[in-house]
């Protein structure tokens, strides 16, 4: 969500805010890409927490 390489807690926390706000349309945090922020794109964000998902760059 904020595009530093590493999903991690400030990510969680941006999608959970934005879906608690009911966000639509085009936002970063909608991970589903289906235009609606919701638990699903949270679900998605905490798993990949869970995992340790970075960038690998050259």
């Amino acid at each position: 969500m904020n595009q530093d390489g590493t999903i991690d807690a400030a990510d969680i926390s941006s999608v959970e805010n934005d879906a608690a706000n009911s966000l639509s349309g085009y936002e970063s945090s909608d991970v589903t890409g289906d235009d609606f922020v919701d638990a699903g794109d949270v679900s998605i964000v905490e798993n990949n927490v869970a995992l340790g998902i970075n960038v690998i760059t050259p």
